[in-house]
């Protein structure tokens, strides 16, 4: 019998103002940002050092095609950010999350001096679901043999219960996805800037 559970991969809101690091060079972020954002998850509390970030002003979004729609003012105040590609959550989103995601979630702190009365923290997620059955999913593939894509996920029984947020160990733990409840949470909470995009998955049971 094969059933569907639902599951999302969360975006970033763009209608809302990204961060940037502040005096931090390229290399910084893809040492110290770049292990948050691919490979095997490790947790980095004990040497984590918060560096400085700041909200992107209106006057820096570049465009590369014009439209009478922009330049347009970033939306303030979401509850989630992001910085380099890794979400970033506020206090109020964070209070409303821990309680769901328990340990699969390394919450590491950021310094926004411009806005010293907001707490802000990236989100390293931890949790690295091995549930893939490789077997029964479809692919599509490089020239090289890799893979490509995922056409169609199907996981083990059981292997997805209770996981509200985690990684797969596809494409170096690139991507990360939510659970129907983590987005119900989220939209009953009125938490703002994410937005979710469906990932189907198939779940094979005998």
């Amino acid at each position: 019998m094969r059933y569907f559970m639902r599951f999302w991969y969360p975006r970033f809101d763009t209608a809302y103002a990204p961060l940037l690091l502040v005096d931090k060079s390229r290399l910084w972020d893809e040492d110290h940002l770049g292990v948050i954002r691919r490979g095997i998850p490790n947790r980095l509390s004990t040497e984590w050092q918060a560096p400085k970030v700041r909200f992107m002003r209106d006057d820096e979004i570049v465009r590369e095609v014009e439209s009478p729609e922009f330049p347009y003012s970033f939306l303030r105040s979401s509850n989630f950010s992001e910085l380099s590609d890794i979400l970033i959550c506020d206090a109020v989103a964070r209070e409303a999350l821990e309680p769901l995601v328990g340990q699969a979630v390394e919450f590491l702190p950021l310094d926004c001096p411009n806005e010293p009365q907001r707490s802000l923290w990236l989100l390293n997620v931890l949790t690295v679901a091995e549930c893939l059955d490789y077997e029964r999913s479809e692919f599509t593939y490089w020239d090289s043999g890799a893979v490509k894509a995922v056409r169609r996920y199907v996981f083990r029984t059981g292997c997805l219960e209770g996981q509200h947020i985690f990684r797969l160990p596809l494409f170096n733990y690139v991507e990360i996805y939510v659970s129907d409840e983590f987005k119900r949470l989220i939209e009953q909470q009125g938490l703002t800037g994410l937005r979710f995009e469906l990932a189907q998955w198939e779940t094979q049971t005998e």
